[in-house]
């Protein structure tokens, strides 16, 4: 019983955490937007640019890519290949999800290694982009971090909802009606 209850816990944690995100994505986007069209307009109209505006849509996209990954694998929102899919039993389809889950977890733990030593390396070096604002390279590397560690937190509760679905006492009953 005590495990259902941290499992949810849990769950909850990692919608928020996807939540939270997504609020960041929509007001970098928004950012974004306004810069660019700021830019556009001061170029057309005074023949000036901010400068900055490439540098700073490039870690923009950084942000949007690795939230959005967390996020469409919370809301489910990602592209599968429906004929295969379709074509299994419902205990096959639960199978196939389960070892699909911890073969995509396996990789997003070696991308996240990959990636925070990729932040450390950066970080030690102190190596910072060749532009006009100098960031250091480790803050938008971190964003990697922190997607990688989101899409891995999401895969893990998947991994839990898959498990119980096979494992449950009335799975015939959930995966055939």
């Amino acid at each position: 019983m005590n495990a259902s209850i941290d499992e949810s816990r849990f769950a909850s944690l990692v919608r928020k955490l996807t939540n939270l995100q997504l609020i960041i994505c929509e007001l970098v986007l928004g950012t974004l937007a306004v810069c660019i069209s700021v830019d556009a307009l001061l170029r057309w109209s005074v023949n000036w640019s901010i400068l900055v505006v490439d540098e700073l849509g490039g870690y923009a996209l950084v942000c949007l890519a690795f939230f959005g990954f967390s996020i469409a694998l919370h809301e489910k929102a990602l592209f599968r290949v429906d004929a295969f899919y379709d074509w299994l039993s419902p205990i096959n389809r639960a199978r196939y999800q389960l070892v699909f889950d911890i073969l995509t977890l396996a990789f997003m733990l070696l991308l996240l290694w990959h990636f925070w030593g990729l932040v450390t390396r950066s970080h030690a070096k102190e190596i910072s982009a060749l532009t006009i604002l100098r960031t250091p390279l480790w803050i938008p590397q971190l964003l990697m971090v922190v997607g990688a560690l989101s899409t891995t937190l999401v895969l893990v509760v998947h991994i839990i909802n898959d498990y119980k679905l096979l494992f449950k006492t009335d799975r015939k009953e959930v995966l055939n009606g």
